[in-house]
């Protein structure tokens, strides 16, 4: 490898891109994640003792659901058996009885989750525009390089290099930072988003899968853009710079 800034400039893009997934990929917990308690669970809190109170008011509503009332601490937990049309007949029996307590479950959809949503949908938006920026930049580099170098490749050319040659030298001056650089800024994201992240979740594995993927398959793209101009090059390298 002649020039390593050559070689760098045309794998920057992907990655600093590759660096972006890695650090989402582990920081980006899935939205089910904010739920923590039981599906069939409904927490109502109210202030100090009149938990207590609470559950011995909406026991006997309840009956008819086979709902199960404890109280812990501040708030009322109430386990209704029978799936979702259950839970929405108890929380509109909590409504009537206690009106303006908020009977919340730990699976909710709530502020929080919808938050995280946005920001989930926001990451890989900018992971999809990174890649598109930087794919455009490997090509537009690539062809760069055969422009800069087009009186070396004439030379060897006419010395009787086949073509083929010429253009797995040219995919190898590229693979070859793509998978040291790529795939050290990946694990490079993934370490510095350890701290902050849970475990990745299958859909976090699957975006960084289909990083890696689009990354390799652009890069790859890029290059044989540019292959058309290295074989015209090849044959006739004007005009002269120098």
């Amino acid at each position: 490898m002649d020039d390593p800034r050559a070689a760098w400039r045309t794998v920057a893009g992907v990655a600093l891109t590759g660096f972006v997934a890695g650090f989402l990929g582990l920081l980006n917990p899935p939205v089910s994640a904010l739920g923590d308690g039981p599906a069939d669970r409904l927490d109502v809190t109210v202030p100090g003792p009149s938990a207590a109170a609470l559950a011995d008011r909406v026991r006997g509503p309840l009956a008819g659901l086979r709902a199960t009332v404890a109280v812990d601490g501040d708030t009322a937990r109430i386990t209704v058996p029978g799936g979702e049309a259950a839970i929405d007949r108890a929380r509109t029996v909590l409504a009537r009885s206690v009106p303006g307590a908020a009977a919340i479950r730990g699976t909710d959809t709530t502020a929080a989750s919808y938050l995280l949503a946005d920001l989930r949908t926001g990451s890989l938006t900018v992971l999809a525009v990174s890649f598109v920026i930087a794919v455009t930049s490997a090509g537009i580099s690539g062809a760069s390089a055969v422009l800069d170098r087009r009186r070396a490749y004439a030379s060897l050319a006419l010395a009787g290099t086949p073509l083929a040659v010429l253009d797995r030298a040219r995919r190898q001056e590229t693979l070859i930072p793509l998978a040291v650089m790529g795939g050290g800024s990946l694990l490079t994201g993934a370490v510095f988003a350890s701290p902050f992240g849970a475990s990745p979740s299958p859909g976090n594995v699957l975006t960084l899968l289909a990083c890696v993927t689009l990354g390799v398959a652009g890069i790859l793209g890029a290059g044989a853009l540019s292959r058309p101009l290295l074989r015209s090059m090849a044959s006739d390298p004007s005009p002269n710079p120098d």
